[in-house]
């Protein structure tokens, strides 16, 4: 069972490091996207990624910082340097040794400027997102990272089922004819007057959560999942399908 999630706009390397790190598989290519942000100015970024002047200042000058190959000094795994609602509920400075090098071997991050990162690759923040109107030469960043992200899923998922906790925006830059394993989507819905519904700020919290359920107790077969009962949520038969697991809980 091999899990995919997407990334978070907040990011920080003051956090934890691990001794043990990998590279971003495709390094050339991110640093082709950078090469390409660094001849925006503040203004164009603010305009391109409809940020505030602050956040284009900021992004601007990480742009500008960021050099490959990465360092421990200069950069942090990526388990470590998402962070948000989704990585909130991934417990990861708690994990041991033990547990991170599972994360590594049943764990991706799907990324707009690195297109796809296992946790202990080193990284530097960013503010780039897979649906994000920017145009280049290949077309869109779909367009730009498909091939790649589809083929290396392929490969690190080689006999695993899929288990998709990814968002559409960045799911959908897989060519899902090309996938070679059977995708899972788990999704996460309250029980309301008017039936039930997907809370999108829980969902995101609900699915940190399965991450970190996978990781902590090593699974590696989808019905494992059915014991998920975190914050409440319980697996509803009546409510899924082959492909797809529901979890349902009250109204928060």
């Amino acid at each position: 069972m091999f899990t995919i999630i997407s990334p978070s706009k907040t990011q920080s390397t003051e956090t934890r490091s691990f001794s043990t790190y990998s590279l971003p598989t495709f390094q050339q290519k991110a640093q082709n996207l950078v090469d390409k942000l660094k001849l925006y100015s503040i203004e164009e970024l603010a305009e391109l990624m409809q940020m505030s002047e602050k956040l284009a200042v900021e992004n601007h000058q990480r742009f500008r910082d960021l050099r490959f190959p990465f360092t421990l000094e200069t950069a942090g795994q990526a388990i470590f340097v998402f962070q948000g609602d989704v990585y909130g509920s991934i417990r990861a400075n708690e994990y041991t040794e033990e547990e991170l090098f599972f994360c590594q071997d049943h764990l991706a991050i799907l990324s707009g400027l690195y297109g796809l990162i296992r946790p202990l690759d080193l990284m530097m923040p960013y503010r780039l997102e897979m649906g994000l109107k920017f145009t280049i030469e290949e077309g869109t960043l779909y367009d730009y990272w498909r091939q790649e992200t589809t083929e290396c899923l392929n490969s690190l998922s080689e006999g695993m089922e899929i288990i998709n906790l990814a968002s559409n925006e960045y799911f959908k830059v897989l060519d899902q004819k090309q996938l070679k394993s059977e995708i899972i989507v788990p999704a996460f819905k309250e029980r309301t007057e008017k039936g039930l519904k997907t809370v999108a700020i829980y969902a995101k919290q609900a699915r940190g959560k399965m991450v970190d359920f996978i990781i902590r107790n090593k699974l590696t077969r989808s019905e494992q999942l059915l014991d998920f009962v975190e914050d409440g949520y319980s697996y509803s038969a009546e409510h899924s399908k082959r492909n797809e697991i529901v979890f349902i809980r009250d109204k928060a």
